[in-house]
């Protein structure tokens, strides 16, 4: 029976996550009607205030904020997840740079680049045979307000969200999973498909599991939550580097080959250098012969 309590307890992160964020959702929502009725009191017009034309304004006034009440719920869950990490034994925050050599940066830099581009390439290649598919997700991602370049944007994307998704899953649900006697790489290939799922979308939660992948083999190997963060957080940068950049671009298929290229080189220089890094370390730990 205990067992199978610790094999459920690795839902608990998903769904407090999930949950914190529907509530500051429906918090948001909330508060949006009540400034359109204050605002209405105030100015009087009461044959303004009908009731289905008040949802409207609402519901427009909750989407054009909607990345604002993201940004305070990912606040709120980064509080939780760090009390909930610390609790399980992580008493404190290692300075990154005692555990990250700047190679070992500059591997997970290039990984991360070079991932985008591949993304990109095959969210492309998605578009042209299933349209309706990634038309879909792209309403999806205007209406979670990532359509519009903005400061929140950039901290709610690229900030907060590697910091809050790695505690969650990197950390907090690995770590359940340790307990409930998951092998890595069980472990990692759990996490990376509730990782998908907490998406709550097709696209995004395919390539986002097979993101989730390479966080939690970089958490492994590194043995520090700041080599998936650094990634997480290059990966989703470039992003909203790639997308303004390819406005300038044509859309043909030089373009397209060029993405490929370049995200191959990534990923291939990130191989090189993490195969030099490994040799050296394998020289420096092999006994001097007499």
């Amino acid at each position: 029976m205990k067992k199978v309590l610790r094999w459920l307890a690795v839902l608990a992160p998903i769904a407090l996550g999930t949950v914190v964020t529907f509530v500051c959702s429906f918090i948001g929502i909330f508060a949006c009607t009540f400034a359109l009725g204050f605002q209405l009191g105030l100015s009087g017009d009461v044959t303004a205030a009908d009731p289905m034309q008040m949802g409207i304004a609402a519901m427009n006034l909750y989407l054009e904020n909607t990345m604002l009440i993201t940004f305070l719920s990912q606040i709120l869950n980064l509080i939780i997840f760090v009390i909930w990490y610390r609790l399980m034994g992580y008493k404190k925050f290692v300075n990154p740079c005692k555990v990250m050599k700047w190679k070992n940066v500059g591997v997970i830099a290039l990984v991360a680049v070079g991932m985008q581009l591949l993304t990109n390439i095959a969210l492309s290649i998605v578009a042209v045979f299933a349209p309706e598919t990634i038309n879909q997700y792209s309403e999806l991602m205007e209406m979670a307000g990532l359509g519009e370049l903005t400061v929140v944007t950039v901290l709610a994307t690229v900030i907060m969200a590697p910091l809050v998704e790695e505690l969650m899953f990197r950390g907090v649900t690995m770590k359940l999973l340790e307990k409930a006697g998951a092998k890595f790489w069980l472990a990692n290939i759990i996490q990376a498909v509730l990782f998908g799922v907490y998406h709550m979308n097709l696209v995004q939660g395919v390539y986002a599991a097979v993101l989730g992948l390479v966080l939690g083999y970089l958490g492994h190997r590194y043995k520090t939550l700041w080599a998936p963060m650094l990634m997480h957080l290059v990966f989703n940068g470039s992003s909203l580097v790639i997308s303004a950049f390819a406005e300038y671009l044509p859309e043909n298929i030089i373009t397209y080959i060029g993405f490929v290229v370049v995200g191959v080189i990534c990923m291939v220089g990130a191989f090189l250098i993490a195969r030099t890094e490994k040799q050296a370390q394998a020289g420096e730990m092999a006994p001097e012969v007499a």
